[in-house]
Protein backbone atom coordinates (compact mmCIF):
# COMPACT_ATOMS: atom_id res chain seq x y z
CA UNK A 1 0.00 0.00 0.00
CA UNK A 2 3.18 2.10 0.89
CA UNK A 3 4.45 1.57 -2.38
CA UNK A 4 1.41 2.54 -4.47
CA UNK A 5 0.98 5.90 -2.57
CA UNK A 6 4.55 6.86 -2.82
CA UNK A 7 4.96 6.10 -6.76
CA UNK A 8 0.91 8.47 -6.92
CA UNK A 9 3.24 10.84 -5.11
CA UNK A 10 5.85 10.52 -7.73
CA UNK A 11 3.81 10.73 -10.82
CA UNK A 12 2.23 13.88 -8.87
CA UNK A 13 5.20 15.95 -8.76
CA UNK A 14 6.90 14.67 -12.12
CA UNK A 15 3.56 16.35 -13.32
CA UNK A 16 4.19 19.46 -11.59
CA UNK A 17 7.89 19.72 -12.73
CA UNK A 18 6.92 19.30 -16.14
CA UNK A 19 4.44 22.06 -15.96
CA UNK A 20 6.74 24.17 -14.00
CA UNK A 21 9.56 23.59 -16.72
CA UNK A 22 7.11 24.21 -19.74
CA UNK A 23 6.06 27.73 -18.04
CA UNK A 24 9.84 28.56 -16.74
CA UNK A 25 10.80 28.32 -21.29
CA UNK A 26 7.30 30.75 -21.97
CA UNK A 27 8.64 32.59 -19.57
CA UNK A 28 12.14 32.95 -20.88
CA UNK A 29 10.69 33.44 -24.15
CA UNK A 30 8.98 36.42 -23.10
CA UNK A 31 12.01 37.34 -21.55
CA UNK A 32 13.89 37.49 -24.85
CA UNK A 33 10.85 39.45 -26.62
CA UNK A 34 10.32 42.05 -23.85
CA UNK A 35 14.70 42.87 -23.71
CA UNK A 36 14.19 43.84 -27.56
CA UNK A 37 10.75 45.71 -26.81
CA UNK A 38 13.02 47.32 -23.92
CA UNK A 39 15.92 48.02 -26.39
CA UNK A 40 14.09 49.55 -28.72
CA UNK A 41 12.39 52.03 -26.02
CA UNK A 42 15.03 52.72 -24.25
CA UNK A 43 16.76 53.93 -27.86
CA UNK A 44 13.84 55.39 -28.34
CA UNK A 45 14.03 57.45 -25.02
CA UNK A 46 17.53 58.43 -26.09
CA UNK A 47 17.01 59.55 -29.08
CA UNK A 48 13.37 61.34 -28.82
CA UNK A 49 13.73 62.62 -25.49
CA UNK A 50 10.31 63.03 -25.04
CA UNK A 51 8.35 62.66 -21.49
CA UNK A 52 6.21 59.60 -23.65
CA UNK A 53 9.04 57.74 -24.77
CA UNK A 54 10.64 57.77 -21.74
CA UNK A 55 7.24 56.40 -20.20
CA UNK A 56 7.10 53.83 -22.53
CA UNK A 57 10.95 52.51 -21.72
CA UNK A 58 9.75 52.33 -17.83
CA UNK A 59 7.05 50.77 -18.29
CA UNK A 60 9.12 48.16 -20.67
CA UNK A 61 11.72 47.92 -17.22
CA UNK A 62 8.49 47.25 -14.93
CA UNK A 63 7.12 44.63 -17.13
CA UNK A 64 10.49 42.96 -17.03
CA UNK A 65 11.34 43.19 -13.38
CA UNK A 66 7.93 41.54 -13.05
CA UNK A 67 8.59 38.49 -15.35
CA UNK A 68 12.31 38.19 -14.49
CA UNK A 69 10.69 38.15 -10.65
CA UNK A 70 8.49 35.23 -11.94
CA UNK A 71 11.36 33.80 -13.62
CA UNK A 72 13.00 33.40 -10.83
CA UNK A 73 9.91 32.21 -8.66
CA UNK A 74 9.58 29.30 -11.40
CA UNK A 75 13.09 28.33 -11.14
CA UNK A 76 12.87 28.05 -7.08
CA UNK A 77 9.40 25.74 -7.48
CA UNK A 78 11.54 23.66 -10.22
CA UNK A 79 14.22 23.52 -7.18
CA UNK A 80 11.82 22.12 -4.44
CA UNK A 81 10.05 19.84 -6.99
CA UNK A 82 13.15 18.23 -7.99
CA UNK A 83 14.44 18.29 -4.61
CA UNK A 84 10.98 16.43 -3.16
CA UNK A 85 11.16 13.92 -6.41
CA UNK A 86 14.58 12.83 -5.08
CA UNK A 87 13.15 12.66 -1.86
CA UNK A 88 10.60 10.50 -3.11
CA UNK A 89 12.97 8.33 -5.05
CA UNK A 90 15.30 7.71 -2.32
Amino acid sequence: MKLFSNEKKLLTVEKQLEKKQAELRVALEQIMALQDELDRARIDALVSETPLAEQIWQEHQRHMEVYLKDKSDLELQIIELKKRYTELRS
